[in-house]
């Protein structure tokens, strides 16, 4: 029998309870790395003790190969409804792991690829599950997912009518994150496919457990290319060709790549990029620093995959690049630091991600989380308590449009060290840079303007009030826009906007310098920016043209003394 711990031994009971009370449809939601494979199976064991037909849904590789290594791992037999290729793999990594292979045609368990099922459909006439259990089932609502369940229980409803002796079949969706861009609800009553939701603990609780790893949050400043367009949507979330654009120059590989070595040099790390093109080039900036680095996508095969993350396991691998895999059926214990590269309106996407690095593991004091795009700024940190509902959410405001509905709980990025935290008087960051001393950033103090009572009158507002304030909004519309055509299109004649493109480049360059010397004086001395310069990266780029002239000299200063010299920006 499986063996569970108390809060899955929880969770399943009350499954047991719902399918008792004819609650036919349960979506189980546990946080990323509490078990919800493990507690399934459990579920599903008990049926097949009994005699009864279950079918195990997913949608990628990685999860069909979690489910039939869990169940390997417990001695369930199971049949497979996959490519060949894929059902030899499985049965090649039961061998190296157990000796034998579980993979069974007369098995009461079906593990099976929604793509492979949906067109063998008529050609599975044993296929008759009592029990179906759609993995990841935040995806369940979709199409394929929905033919699946919908050709399943109406040939065993056809059944029942026949003998009312057979049960109805029974849905078990998993996930972690019960939330789609797309706001359909999940609930039966409207239109979903769920009755009831059963809970596991919150990720606070299984860290306080020991359960999950504890974490911490940088958001290091990046000098992100200029021209990405990140008003435009695809399916919802972010064009990935714009993010790559913002991604897309040197300076970014050189901040990301200088980043990990100050928060997590010589950690394994998994990054999370918009595209291939991405990854690929971030993991040669990795390479080029002298880091072993890998990109892994969708068409890697997955022999190199698993080679890879095996490979980031023991140690012969510094950063494993990804793009769109490594979110799902991944269990990477050793893995310790996530790199942030793809901004999401999606929550599910970011807390999948992330909840790779937050399993615990003995040689993990805790979890890294390198956000370079701001994302936990967006979403909210990830042991925060979300309320999850199978209703649906309304649409957020314009300002606010991601999947994660009101009361996220903000963070703030302290300017001197750049960690993440909840609002507080001062950074509670008690380890600067590695030396054992507290950051001691105090943050200040906005202060209230005193009301003083008199026999003032109001005042109106004349015209040259109503131009200052257009002047205000002016100035603050052309400092969002990216390119020379966005600042024409704002009012700006052209010769005003190649000035200002100019100054950007000028000032880019100047930037570009100054961190070009800071990375020489790393090399040499081991002084950060802040011993170096006084000030912190936030600071640098906020600067004006003087100030970065002034910064630039103080470099070269101690890159003279360290026997180079950085080259100035005319």
């Amino acid at each position: 029998m499986i063996g569970l711990r108390p809060y899955q031994k929880s969770v399943a009971r009350e499954v047991a309870l719902a399918y008792q009370a004819q609650q036919l449809g349960v979506l189980l939601q546990m946080a990323t790395g509490a078990g919800k494979t493990r507690t399934a199976a459990y579920i599903v064991e008990r049926f097949i003790e009994t005699g009864r037909q279950c079918l195990w849904t997913v949608h990628r590789d990685e999860l069909l190969m979690q489910a039939a290594m869990t169940f390997a791992e417990f001695g369930i037999k199971h049949r497979l409804i996959c490519a060949a290729s894929s059902e030899r793999a499985i049965k090649a990594q039961q061998f190296r792991e157990h000796g034998r292979t579980f993979v069974d045609p007369a098995g009461l368990v079906a593990i099976g690829s929604i793509m492979t099922i949906v067109r063998r459909l008529d050609a599975l006439p044993w296929l008759d599950p009592d029990l179906i259990v759609p993995d990841e089932a935040h995806l369940s609502l979709n199409t394929t997912n929905r033919k699946i369940i919908g050709h399943l229980t109406a040939k065993r409803e056809a059944r029942r009518a026949a003998d009312p002796s057979v049960s109805p079949t029974k849905l078990l969706g998993l996930t972690a994150t019960p939330k789609r861009l797309d706001r359909q609800s999940f609930a039966r009553k409207d239109g979903g496919l769920y009755d009831v939701m059963v809970k596991g603990p919150s990720p606070r609780q299984l860290m306080d457990w020991g359960n999950l790893a504890k974490w911490e949050a940088f958001g290091p400043p990046v000098h992100f290319a200029l021209g990405a367009d990140l008003g435009k949507r695809k399916g919802g979330d972010y064009d990935t060709d714009e993010l790559e654009k913002e991604l897309d120059a040197p300076q970014v590989y050189g901040d990301v790549v200088e980043h990990y070595r100050r928060f997590s040099h010589g950690k394994p790390a998994i990054g999370f990029c918009p595209t291939v093109k991405t990854a690929e080039r971030f993991a040669q900036a990795f390479r080029d620093a002298g880091y072993r680095a890998i990109a892994l996508d969708g068409q890697t095969d997955d022999t190199v995959r698993r080679q890879s993350l095996q490979q980031l396991g023991r140690g012969e691998l510094d950063v494993v690049m990804s793009v769109s895999i490594l979110i799902e059926g991944t269990d990477v214990p050793y893995a310790t630091t996530a790199l942030l590269l793809r901004k999401t309106e999606s929550v599910s996407l970011l807390l999948q991600a992330i909840g790779r690095v937050l399993r615990p593991h003995p040689d993990k004091e805790k979890a890294i989380i390198l956000d370079f795009v701001g994302v936990l700024l967006r979403h909210g940190p990830p042991d925060m308590d979300r309320e999850w509902t199978l209703e649906a959410e309304k649409a957020a405001k314009p300002e606010a449009a991601n999947d994660n509905g009101p009361g996220v709980q903000q963070l703030v990025c302290c300017p001197k060290c750049f960690q993440y935290h909840l609002p507080a008087p001062a950074c509670p960051n008690e380890d600067f840079e590695g030396t054992g001393e507290p950051c001691g950033y105090v943050y200040p103090v906005k202060q209230r303007r005193e009301v003083e009572e008199g026999d003032g009158e109001l005042r109106k507002l004349t015209q040259a009030d109503f131009e200052e304030a257009q002047r205000r909004l002016k100035r603050a519309m052309q400092g969002q826009a990216k390119t020379r055509e966005q600042l024409i299109a704002q009012g700006v004649s052209p010769w005003r906007a190649d000035k200002i493109m100019a100054g950007r480049e000028k000032k880019d360059a100047a930037i570009g310098a100054i961190m070009d010397g800071l990375a020489r004086v790393k090399a040499e001395t081991g002084q950060g920016t802040y011993a170096t310069l006084g000030v912190t990266l936030g600071d640098i780029r906020r600067a004006k043209p003087k100030e970065l002239a002034a910064l630039l000299e103080k470099v070269n200063q101690v890159a003279g003394g360290s026997g180079f010299k950085v080259q100035t920006v005319a």
